[in-house]
């Protein structure tokens, strides 16, 4: 099996809005669809997987990392895919922001929106986000971890 491991982060503003990434029509994998700011960690960042936070915000939108708070490790899922022997590993993240620090809402894979917290599961959701932002977002909770099987979509979960 071929291991990719990736990063998710979600912003939230003093009012509990997320910031979220619709992806562009054009994008390769699920075009249109909304999920967090990140992306592939790099062999060189296995040891540091904060670093591909920095990297992707930086990178994709130009906001920058110092100027975000609270930064926390929500959950993880991994997700086994039989039918091509992957297997894919997320980290999910959520840090605080003072909205009026991200003026510019510039983004390179799609277009960046606020949404509103409770709101925000009745969006397109790319695939698997779908099964575990509530408990991204489900602050009493302190970390999840999933386990996601893409040839019978069931996701097992569980919280700590």
């Amino acid at each position: 099996m071929k291991l990719k491991v990736y990063t998710a982060l979600f912003i939230l503003d003093q009012k509990n809005n997320i910031l979220g990434l619709k992806r562009s029509q054009d994008s390769v994998f699920e075009p249109n669809k909304v999920t967090g700011i990140g992306g592939e960690v790099e062999k060189n960042e296995l040891v540091d997987i904060e670093h591909t936070l920095r990297r992707e915000l930086e990178e994709e939108t130009h906001i920058s990392f110092s100027g975000l708070k609270e930064i926390k490790l929500r959950g993880t899922k991994h997700t086994v895919n039989q039918s091509n022997e992957t297997e894919h590993l997320i980290y999910y993240y959520t840090a605080k922001v003072n909205a009026k620090e991200v003026i510019n809402l510039y983004c390179n894979e799609g277009t960046l929106a606020w949404f509103n917290l409770n709101e925000f599961g009745k969006q397109d959701l790319i695939h698997g986000l779908d099964k575990v932002y509530k408990y991204i977002f489900d602050f009493s909770v302190n970390r999840f971890s999933s386990v996601y099987d893409k040839v019978d979509d069931q996701a097992v979960i569980k919280i700590s």
